[in-house]
C-alpha cells in the first residue's frame, strides 16, 4: 500500500513575490496607457516651440533688415526719384538683401533680375521676388516709400519706410490637423514687417 499522498504547500516568500510581479504588470500597463495619451500632446507642444520659435527669429531678422533699408534710405538723395527704377532704390534693395544673406535667412528668386514695380504712391516702387526657393506659395515682396509721412504732433514729416513680406509655412498647422480631424488653426503665410525714419534734409 501507498502512504498517503504528500502535501506540498507554497512558501509565503513565493506568493508575495508573485504578487509583486502582478502588481508591476498591472502599473507598467496603466503607465503605457497614460503615455499613448499624452505622447499626442507632447509633440504638438515640441513642435510649436519650434515652429514659432522659428517664425520669432525670422521676423527678428526681417526687422533688422528693414530697419537698415530705412536706415540707408533715409541719408539718401531722392534726385533720380522720377527714373523708372532709380539706382538709390537699388542701393537700398542692396542693403536689405546683404543682411538677409548674412543672417542665413534664404533669398527668394534671383538676385539682381527682379524689377521694381512702381506703387500706387508717389515715390514708391515693390520688388517682387519669386516663390521658388522659399517657403510656402506666397512671394517674398520689399517695398520701398521715400516720401511716406506721418504727423509728430502737428507737424508732417516725411520719412522713408521699408516693408518686408516673407511667406512661411508653418509645421504646427500640419501637425494640429493630424492629431484632430479636420482642425486647422489660422496662422499667417507671411511674416510682415516694416521701419519707418525721417528723411534727412
Amino acid at each position: 500500500m501507498r502512504g498517503p499522498a504528500a502535501h506540498t504547500t507554497t512558501p509565503r516568500g513565493t506568493d508575495r513575490r508573485r504578487g509583486r510581479l502582478a502588481f508591476w504588470r498591472k502599473a507598467e500597463g496603466a503607465q503605457l496607457v497614460e503615455f499613448a495619451f499624452a505622447m499626442p500632446i507632447l509633440v504638438v507642444l515640441l513642435i510649436g516651440i519650434i515652429d514659432f520659435g522659428g517664425a520669432f527669429n525670422l521676423k527678428q531678422k526681417l526687422n533688422n533688415a528693414a530697419r537698415e533699408g530705412a536706415r540707408i534710405a533715409s541719408t539718401l538723395s531722392c534726385s533720380d526719384c522720377t527714373q523708372p527704377t532709380p539706382l538709390t532704390i537699388q542701393s537700398i534693395r542692396n542693403v536689405v538683401e546683404n543682411y538677409l544673406f548674412n543672417a542665413n535667412v534664404p533669398l527668394c528668386g534671383t538676385q539682381g533680375t527682379t524689377p521694381a514695380t512702381p506703387g500706387p504712391t508717389p515715390l514708391s516702387w515693390t520688388f517682387t521676388y519669386s516663390s521658388s526657393p522659399c517657403p510656402g506659395s506666397a512671394p517674398f515682396t520689399l517695398t520701398v516709400e521715400r516720401s511716406y509721412t506721418f504727423l509728430n504732433g502737428t507737424t508732417t514729416v516725411v520719412a522713408s519706410r521699408v516693408s518686408l513680406s516673407y511667406p512661411y509655412t508653418w509645421t504646427f498647422s500640419r501637425v494640429v490637423g493630424l492629431m484632430v480631424s479636420g482642425a486647422s488653426p489660422a496662422l499667417p503665410s507671411t511674416i510682415t514687417t516694416d521701419a519707418i525714419m525721417q528723411n534727412e534734409p
